[in-house]
């Protein structure tokens, strides 16, 4: 399987609509499980290819921890920092498991942050 133009498209256009509309995101990307960014609303200052890398890299990380652990069902790994919070979680689309990666404010909940990306999950189950 593989994405379409109109499955990027789609992409797009729900994370322009999320990063407008949170008072509490700095910038989004939708990155492929190896790295590659899909699409990417981040400031300028942000190197997307970095930030999509190293979200691939922790995710792995995060995956070989859950399997060691034996808990199933990987859905997300936070980072809370000081000057603000990253989310960084795992969705299907088109058969295609991606990653949503949102780059919180310093203000912003995790419990804000995770009603998002679940709500941005469920879209993406009915597309």
């Amino acid at each position: 399987m593989h994405l379409t133009p109109q499955h990027i498209q789609w992409c797009e256009q729900e994370l322009e609509q999320i990063v407008e509309q949170s008072q509490y995101l700095d910038g989004a990307a939708i990155c492929t499980t190896d790295g590659l960014g899909i699409v990417v609303r981040l400031p300028a200052s942000i190197n997307p290819d970095h930030i999509c890398a190293m979200s691939s890299s922790l995710f792995g990380i995060a995956a070989a921890l859950q399997a060691e652990s034996q808990m199933d069902g990987y859905k997300a790994l936070l980072v809370d920092a000081q000057s603000g919070k990253i989310v960084i979680t795992l969705f299907k689309l088109a058969g295609i498991e991606l990653l949503l990666v949102q780059l919180g404010k310093a203000a912003a909940t995790l419990g804000a942050l995770n009603v998002t990306a679940r709500g941005f999950s469920e879209k993406t189950a009915s597309t």
